[in-house]
């Protein structure tokens, strides 16, 4: 795509694009998790979603977005599965709760986030359980009781103990990868300076002069005449 006559791409041109592909790829990975058990009814147990480890991608790359989209996949979720105006409301708002990635992100520094695995991983949990919990509690309200809504929805359902552990390792491996688990627009801009301080280097050099005694002396010398 170009801009201007160049090859460059605008920040917002950016954005889009890559907004896109996380789009298309929650959009596949929900459809399978819906499909997997009809395709393979001997495993239907195990089924799990990976909605987590995506929107928690997108939030960290893009802040708020990744909560729109995450309400947005509430609907997909909902829609596939026929669910009555119960379900949209549940899966919607429940989704939305992935809001806290983005108060705790807020919380810490960015460095922090990036540098540390810990932090990444208790991001990641606090998204997973703030979802479920929100889903149990509105569950409860229209359909069976609390206790039994929490057993669902923080036992082996799709988006349960095996999805929170899949999102984790998934989250831990992408942190490793230049950028990816990384605010976009801290990330281009470590991007410039690295590239300038590079053009420097080239430019410069950044070996230190070894001077000798001698002309130590000499430079001393002419300094005193000023």
């Amino acid at each position: 795509m170009r801009k201007n006559g160049s090859n460059l791409i605008s920040f917002k041109q950016y954005r889009v694009g890559d907004l896109c592909v996380f789009i298309v790829l929650a959009i596949i990975a929900e459809l399978v998790c819906y499909f997997a058990q009809f395709w393979f009814p001997s495993a239907a147990f195990y089924t799990l979603n990976l909605m987590l480890p995506l929107i928690t991608l997108v939030i960290v790359r893009w802040g708020w977005w990744g909560v729109i989209l995450a309400a947005c996949e509430g609907v997909l979720y909902a829609a596939i599965r026929g669910g009555g105006w119960q379900s949209y409301l549940i899966t919607i708002i429940g989704n939305a709760a992935i809001a806290v990635e983005l108060l705790l992100i807020r919380m810490i520094k960015e460095e922090r986030l990036y540098k540390h695995w810990y932090w990444a991983f208790l991001v990641t949990l606090a998204g997973w359980t703030a979802m479920n919990l929100v889903r149990a509690c509105l569950s409860a309200i229209f359909y069976k009781s609390f206790l039994v809504q929490l057993e669902t929805a923080f036992g082996f359902s799709d988006c349960g103990l095996l999805a929170l552990v899949m999102g984790e390792i998934i989250i831990l491996v992408c942190r490793r990868l230049d950028g990816l688990f990384e605010n976009q627009k801290s990330y281009l801009l470590r991007l410039k300076k690295e590239r300038e301080e590079e053009s420097r280097r080239d430019t410069f050099g950044d070996e230190p002069i070894d001077l000798d005694e001698e002309t130590l002396s000499i430079l001393k010398k002419h300094d005193d005449m000023f």
